[in-house]
């Protein structure tokens, strides 16, 4: 129903990470969305620091050209969903965020 793509380039892993712990707050049960990080030719190593044990329906995609557009449309091309978020590698979303959006559709 839902994919959150979060595009990120050398994000800060405290930052990604909170907002990883948005995404596992939320109030909809994850059955019905997926999250994919879009890792835009990062050379930080900031994947080998993430815990996405939590979000079962978490995945990684490697996009090696650089900028926000090829990396979103990535994302986009990725996605099992109809219904597409994008979600900056520092934002955090209010834990009923995706149920809104769901009721709205």
């Amino acid at each position: 129903m839902i994919s959150v793509i979060i595009p990120t380039y050398n994000p800060s892993i405290k930052r990604l990470n909170q907002t990883l712990d948005g995404l596992k707050q939320q109030s909809l049960n994850s059955r019905y969305w997926e999250s994919i990080i879009i890792d835009n030719n990062s050379n930080n190593g900031f994947n080998k620091n993430l815990n996405l044990s939590e979000l079962s329906n978490a995945k990684i995609i490697f996009k090696p050209k650089q900028g926000l557009t090829f990396a979103r449309l990535k994302g986009i091309a990725e996605a099992q969903n109809d219904i597409i978020i994008m979600v900056d590698d520092d934002n955090i979303l209010d834990s009923h965020y995706l149920e809104k959006i769901k009721y709205i559709y």
